[in-house]
């Protein structure tokens, strides 16, 4: 059997390193988004003008902003002369959306993977990504050397779709409690005279240490950049999916309510296009209003 013919929808600051790197795996890539493609395609892909026509391939990724977007798209999918033998859900949409376009899809032949990604806007353009995989083994192994251009790390998480969502809102939960957390621990230890550099150090030496303190303080705030390329807007939405999805399940959360009450706080007094991480100073100036 010949490569398949791979579309992509979505070229936004994840879904753009990720279609060049599939394009640069050797895959014919077909690609659609509703921003000026001239300056998102990557060179060697075909610009089309419409989900429908970007449907006509062997393997269909989506990569979108939110809920509503993807259940948009595969509404229009579902729409087009020529279907896809098996669409990869790359965005974050929570289990009960992916359950959902699941079912929509296989009713019409279409295989689907649950598949969201981990790592951020560096690891995508690295090919370094981690992806929570669920579906059938079928499906799965037709879009596994694509998966393989952009991801250092596959895990295959279950069966079920929305299993794949379940895991991607457990990981992205905690580490936004944990950067809440350790902001304020930060920030309490700058009150009583200690430096931002003295405290990551003792803690990344000590029972504290997380990603957050040995990655995000240090490579993103601590030197002033804020630069992670996740808007409050996206890692909102993932929060509050988080939350809803364990309230469907009847599953404790209330540091989860309590976190996203916080975050909802820093995001309404943070412009769109703030870097997520500015949460720090949010907290450290004690913005409790």
């Amino acid at each position: 059997m010949g490569t398949p013919a791979v579309g992509f929808i979505g070229l936004g600051n994840i879904g753009q390193p990720i279609a060049r790197r599939i394009v640069e795996a050797g895959f014919t890539l077909t690609v659609y988004d509703l921003a000026d493609l001239s300056r998102r395609a990557p060179s060697a892909a075909r610009c089309v003008k419409s989900a429908t026509e970007a449907a006509a391939v062997d393997i269909l990724f989506l990569c979108l902003p939110s809920v509503q977007a993807s259940a948009s798209v595969v509404a229009e999918v579902l729409a087009a002369a020529s279907l896809p033998k098996t669409l990869v859900e790359v965005s974050t949409i929570g289990p009960a959306a992916a359950r959902t376009a699941a079912a929509k899809l296989t009713a019409h032949g279409v295989m689907y993977v649950d598949a969201p990604v981990s790592g951020g806007v560096a690891r995508a353009r690295e090919g370094k990504l981690t992806t929570m995989v669920a579906g059938s083994e079928v499906a799965i192994e037709q879009a596994l050397p694509a998966l393989e251009a952009y991801c250092h790390r596959i895990y295959r998480v279950g069966g079920e779709p929305g299993q794949g969502q379940a895991m991607k809102l457990v990981n992205n939960y905690a580490s936004i409690a944990c950067m809440i957390s350790t902001s304020e621990a930060i920030a309490y230890g700058t009150t009583q005279g200690l430096t931002m550099k003295t405290i990551l150090d003792v803690i990344n030496r000590s029972s504290g240490q997380s990603f957050v303190s040995r990655t995000l303080f240090p490579s993103h705030i601590a030197n002033g950049a804020f630069d992670s390329g996740a808007t409050p807007g996206i890692v909102g939405k993932d929060l509050a999916l988080f939350v809803d999805a364990a309230r469907a399940a009847g599953s404790m959360s209330e540091i989860g309510e309590r976190t996203h009450e916080i975050f909802r706080r820093f995001a309404a007094s943070a412009s769109p296009h703030d870097d997520w991480l500015r949460i720090y100073e949010f907290i450290r100036d004690g913005k409790k209003d």
